[in-house]
C-alpha cells in the first residue's frame, strides 16, 4: 500500500505531469490531404545528462501510417514504443495510445472536418516509481518524444476554414473539442481519475510576401474542463494561449525558414478544503521557442537541413528559470522516388538558474516508404 504522504506526493506529481504533457498535444500544423500513402518509421535516441554524468535517456520507435481515402479525405495512424532508463530513476517501458485521426476536405465550403482519437493502448497503472520517471519526461524543457505512456479514451472533433482575402493572403479559424476519458495513472488508486474535456479555438493569417517569402501567423486559446478524482473536484488549468509565427524564403531548391512561437497559460485552479481556489502563484512557466532551419539541396537524392533552436521558461513558484540551446542538422538520403531514409543529429545544451548545466543528444534515422 502507498502510505498518505507518498499518495499525495503521487497526486500532485500527476496533476503536473499530466498538464505539461498535454500542452503539447494539439499540433498547429494546417491539415492538408495527400492523396499518396505512406508509412514511415523514425526511431529516436534521447538523454540528457548533468556534467557529473547522471543522466535520464529514451529510446523510441514511432510508427506513423497515411492512407488517403479518396480525393477529400484522410486516415492516420500513430503508435510508438518507448524505453525509459537513467541514474536513480526507475525503468520505463512499453508501448503508447495509438492516436487515430480522419481528415475530410469540404471543397465548396473551404472547409476541413476532423476527428481525432485516442486510443487508450498505452501503459497505465503504473508504480510510484514508473510514475516518478514517467513525470520526469513530461517535462517540457526535456522535449523528449514520448513524454505520457498512457490516458483514457479520447475523442477530439473539430473543423477549420479558410478564406482568400487577395491573391496574396489568406485567412483561417479553426475550433474543435476534446472529450477525455476517465482512467487510472497509478496502480492502487482509489477511484479513476477524471480529467476535464478542452475546447480550442484557433485563428491565423498566410501572406506571400513576394515569389520567394512567405510569412504565416496563427493564435491558438485553450480553454480547460475541470479535472475529477473519484468524481470529486480536484484541478481545474489555465487558460492557455499560443502564438506562432513562421518566415519561409526559397531559393531555388533551398528554403530558409524562422519560427517563433510564445505559450502563456493562466494559474491553475486547485482543491483546497474542498474547494477550488486559484494558485497564489503561477506554477507552469511561459515559454518563447526560436528555430532557425536552413533546407540545403546537394544533389538529386540528397539534402540536409541545418537546425539552430532556442526554448526559454520562465521562473515561476515550482520551476526555475531554464534556457535551452541547440543546434543539429538533419539528412536525407533518397533511395528511390518512393523510399527516403531521414536522419536526425542534435547537440543541446541546458542553463538552469540556481542549478546544474545539463547537455543533451538527439539522434535517430528512419524510413519514409510511399505507396
Amino acid at each position: 500500500m502507498i502510505r498518505k504522504y507518498e499518495y499525495i506526493r503521487f497526486i500532485v506529481l500527476f496533476l503536473l505531469m499530466f498538464l505539461l504533457s498535454s500542452m503539447g498535444f494539439a499540433e498547429d500544423d494546417v491539415f492538408m490531404i495527400h492523396q499518396k500513402g505512406f508509412i514511415q518509421f523514425s526511431p529516436v535516441y534521447q538523454r540528457w545528462s548533468d556534467y557529473q554524468g547522471n543522466g535520464l535517456s529514451e529510446f523510441s520507435t514511432p510508427v506513423n501510417l497515411y492512407l488517403p481515402l479518396g480525393k477529400n479525405a484522410s486516415l492516420s495512424l500513430l503508435g510508438n514504443q518507448a524505453v525509459v532508463s537513467g541514474d536513480a530513476v526507475e525503468k520505463l517501458r512499453g508501448i503508447t495510445d495509438t492516436q487515430m485521426n480522419v481528415t475530410y476536405h469540404v471543397e465548396a465550403a473551404k472547409m476541413i472536418l476532423t476527428l481525432g482519437v485516442n486510443l487508450p493502448t498505452g501503459r497505465k497503472e503504473l508504480s510510484l516509481e514508473e510514475f516518478e520517471t514517467s513525470y520526469l519526461i513530461s517535462l517540457n524543457m526535456y522535449d523528449f518524444r514520448v513524454s505520457n505512456f498512457g490516458q483514457g479514451f479520447n475523442v477530439s472533433p473539430g473543423l477549420s476554414w479558410a478564406y482568400p482575402l487577395s491573391e496574396t493572403a489568406v485567412v483561417g479559424i479553426g475550433l474543435s473539442y476534446q472529450y477525455r476519458g476517465p482512467f487510472k495513472p497509478f496502480e492502487n488508486m482509489t477511484g479513476q481519475y477524471d480529467p476535464g474535456n478542452e475546447i480550442l479555438v484557433t485563428g491565423g493569417f498566410d501572406f506571400r510576401l513576394s515569389e520567394t517569402a512567405t510569412l504565416s501567423t496563427d493564435l491558438i486559446y485553450t480553454i480547460y474542463g475541470t479535472d475529477r478524482l473519484g468524481g470529486e473536484e480536484v484541478f481545474v488549468s489555465g487558460e492557455k494561449i499560443s502564438v506562432n509565427v513562421q518566415l519561409r524564403f526559397y531559393s531555388g531548391y533551398n528554403e530558409r525558414s524562422v519560427f517563433g512561437r510564445y505559450r502563456s497559460k493562466a494559474k491553475n485552479e486547485v482543491a483546497i478544503a474542498g474547494n477550488l481556489l486559484p494558485e497564489e502563484e503561477k506554477t507552469i512557466p511561459d515559454q518563447f521557442e526560436l528555430i532557425g532551419r536552413y533546407k540545403i539541396r546537394l544533389n538529386e537524392k540528397f539534402y540536409t537541413t541545418i537546425v539552430a533552436e532556442g526554448r526559454f521558461f520562465q521562473e515561476t513558484s515550482v520551476f526555475t528559470r531554464t534556457s535551452i540551446l541547440a543546434v543539429g542538422f538533419e539528412p536525407q538520403l533518397t533511395v528511390t522516388p518512393n523510399l527516403k531514409i531521414p536522419m536526425r543529429f542534435k547537440y543541446l545544451i541546458g542553463s538552469i538558474e540556481n542549478g546544474p548545466n545539463i547537455k543533451g543528444i538527439e539522434t535517430g534515422a528512419g524510413l519514409y516508404l510511399n505507396f
